[in-house]
């Protein structure tokens, strides 16, 4: 117990940066905020959309609010499949699901439950953010993953829980008990 207290201290005390990280055969990006915050107040996880990668995640959806809000960011690589390039597999029967038969729900909790005592983040502050293509693995962690996350947001993809109370392909038995946002648009 006390080398992991001891561990946990070295870790969280990482500079402000960039840190690529492996995980199995998948690989993750943690950003560290540049600030004076003495402990980050929550997690971010950063879901790519298709094509894009976890730099991208990274650079555009945590950094530009990671100092001031006093965040860390993680952003989870997608994977490449067949034709198409990296994605989710958000098991959704309509859409890429053949492609992306990888256990992405999985990868984001292993990352969130290695993450979360590492920097000594509160459990209630971690979220989910999914852009495009990433707001279909975010809908599909709203729905499997209350235990993990306290809120989640999506931007790019819309997803008709306003109007059903019901998600897409597979997610039509699910609710979500807990907050989502979703915008889309110009």
């Amino acid at each position: 117990m006390m080398l992991s207290a001891a561990l946990c201290a070295v870790l969280a005390s990482l500079p402000p940066g960039k840190y690529d990280r492996k995980m199995g055969d998948r690989t993750y990006q943690v950003l560290v905020p540049d600030s004076a915050c003495a402990k980050p107040r929550g997690l971010v996880v950063a879901i790519h959309g298709w094509t894009q990668t976890k730099e991208w995640a990274c650079s555009t959806i945590v950094e530009p609010y990671a100092a001031d809000f006093c965040i860390v960011g993680v952003c989870p690589q997608g994977i490449s499949a067949e034709s198409y390039s990296t994605g989710w597999n958000t098991n959704d029967e309509a859409g890429f699901y053949d492609a992306f038969d990888r256990d992405d729900v999985g990868f984001v909790r292993s990352i969130v439950n290695e993450l979360v005592p590492e920097f000594s983040i509160p459990s209630d502050k971690v979220y989910a953010f999914g852009f495009s293509f990433g707001g279909g693995l975010t809908f599909r962690l709203a729905c499997e993953t209350a235990d993990l996350f306290s809120g989640y947001a999506v931007s790019g993809m819309i997803w008709d829980i306003t109007a059903s109370g019901k998600g897409m392909g597979y997610h039509d038995e699910c609710s979500v008990a807990l907050p989502l946002w979703q915008g889309s648009g110009t």
